[in-house]
């Protein structure tokens, strides 16, 4: 009967989403190949496609 309920379950719900949405899955013989790949990441070509995905484009 909290008239607050439906917008606490909402929330619960989108941040569940976005943590199983956040998994990354690989073999294990693939692991170390698949860290050094993330870890060297360029941040910079990350933030432009960020944008371009947030513009639409």
């Amino acid at each position: 009967m909290d008239p607050h309920f439906p917008l606490i379950a909402f929330n619960h719900e989108q941040i569940q989403q976005s943590t199983t949405g956040g998994y990354l899955t690989t073999k294990k013989s693939s692991f170390d190949s698949v860290t050094e790949r993330l870890l060297n990441l360029d941040m910079q070509v990350i933030s432009s496609i960020n944008k371009r995905l947030a513009s639409d484009e």
